[in-house]
């Protein structure tokens, strides 16, 4: 595994962010007197879409940082706006080859971002950096990149059953993530991503970088991951903040990796988009389920509520940078509906799921 150093200057930290196949491996490199600390994260690979790209942070110290800072001033072109949005000022830099933004917070923190060829570099001043802002970068970045190629993002998960790719999507507390992690116990299902999702322009479904929250109740099997509970690095529980934003107390993160390892699941990172399945599970309803086909009208609506291009107010953390309200989002929004009216409401609960999945197999359909 080849771990790549950009180094900018001499009296830095270095902390390198490298990426990997089969699976996007973020992997956080401290470079420190004490030796070399490791964090992992491992996310679906977007290498097949997105090309090949290597993330970096560097950290540096303050009068370094400043010298920085005096060059970007001294080599570009400078427009500065306030970003209400997180209380911070903007900075944009427009350099031949390079695109760079600069992040002043309240806290006297910067953050210096650049990208330049396949690399994408994060400057900061604040050494005890946070590894989940770290992260942030990298989804908005590959959020804001999928938008400038016309992809459409949603608050939905996905999995994939003989190389076609099921969108699973509706509002927080339908069954989302209960009807994801049950359909991968089913066999010939595989992993895309849950909770957020994109459909680009020729109509696959693609992974993002995320882990997956899941509710305790949602375990089959709890002994399987018993283990990891009692293991916060790589399995946790989310604070009591981030409950607000989830809708239940008892909710962990788990990566998708170990995910999939645990529950003996293939892992891609992309499939066509056959089927849209809008789960609403009827709790104390046994092992009883119907199918019920949405009018056109009806599932367009629930679609929309859940669209996140133009507004992500669900995000623990808002955006950086907000994206931009583009017409054209209206129209791929209508050649999407147009293209794939097969939606299925789908009621189900625990053993069903095998069941649900063959159904919409069998009595799934395309214009």
């Amino acid at each position: 595994m080849k771990i790549d150093f950009v180094s900018f200057t001499e009296r830095h930290y270095a902390n390198t962010l490298i990426l990997t196949t089969p699976y996007v491996c973020f992997e956080l490199f401290s470079d420190r007197k004490e030796g070399i600390e490791k964090i992992g994260y491992y996310l679906p690979t977007q290498t097949v879409r997105s090309g090949t790209r290597k993330f970096s942070i560097y950290e540096t110290t303050v009068p370094n940082f400043d010298e920085l800072r005096q060059w970007c001033v001294s080599q570009s072109s400078i427009s500065a706006k306030y970003n209400f949005y997180i209380d911070s000022y903007m900075v944009a830099l427009d350099m031949p080859g390079i695109e760079g933004q600069i992040f002043m917070e309240e806290n006297n923190t910067d953050y210096f971002i650049y990208r330049a060829l396949d690399k994408i570099c994060v400057l900061t001043s604040d050494k005890g950096y946070d590894q989940n802002l770290l992260l942030r970068f990298v989804r908005e970045i590959y959020y804001r990149e999928g938008i400038g190629q016309g992809a459409l993002f949603f608050h939905a998960g996905g999995v994939a059953v003989q190389d076609k790719g099921i969108l699973i999507i509706g509002p927080s507390g339908t069954g989302k993530t209960t009807f994801l992690t049950k359909a991968c116990e089913s066999a010939g299902v595989d992993f895309i991503t849950n909770d957020r999702i994109s459909i680009d322009r020729a109509g696959h479904l693609n992974s993002f970088p995320m882990q997956i929250r899941i509710g305790i109740g949602n375990f089959n099997n709890l002994k399987l991951y018993h283990m990891y509970l009692k293991q916060p690095n790589r399995f946790k529980r989310l604070n009591n903040t981030s409950s607000e934003i989830t809708k239940a107390e008892f909710k962990f993160e788990v990566e998708p990796s170990l995910f999939c390892e645990l529950n003996g699941i293939g892992h891609v990172a992309s499939a066509p988009l056959g089927y849209i399945v809008l789960p609403t599970l009827r709790l104390g309803m046994g092992s009883s389920f119907e199918i019920e086909v949405l009018s056109q009208k009806e599932a367009i609506r629930i679609m929309e509520n859940e669209f996140t291009n133009l507004n992500d107010y669900v995000w623990p953390e808002p955006w950086l940078i907000r994206p931009a309200i583009e017409e054209s989002y209206t129209e791929q929004m209508e050649g999407i509906y147009l293209k794939f009216l097969f939606l299925n409401v789908i009621f189900g609960f625990e053993a069903d799921f095998e069941k649900i999945i063959k159904n919409i197999l069998d009595h799934g359909k395309t214009d």
